[in-house]
């Protein structure tokens, strides 16, 4: 996991397609964040933006974990 501080703006999941955003390309990671970050602080109040994180999930509908689709796994992943 990429160490990003208590309250990052871009959160690295565990990827289960067998492509790593973290084996990415610095360059990729930090055009990520970057563009996380403006997200951030595009929302109108700090008690938003303090409860706001871009979610990177590797998603591949034919991997057996995967079975349930989207819903299933977005409720896995927040809960």
């Amino acid at each position: 996991m990429i160490d990003q501080g208590s309250n990052p703006a871009f959160v690295f999941l565990p990827d289960m397609t067998g492509y790593s955003l973290e084996d990415s390309p610095q360059h990729l990671k930090d055009e990520l964040l970057a563009a996380a970050d403006a997200l951030r602080v595009a929302l109108p109040d700090t008690v938003m933006q303090n409860s706001f994180a871009v979610y990177d999930l590797g998603f591949y509908a034919h991997h057996s974990k995967m079975v349930g689709g989207i819903p299933d796994i977005c409720n896995f992943i927040f809960n």
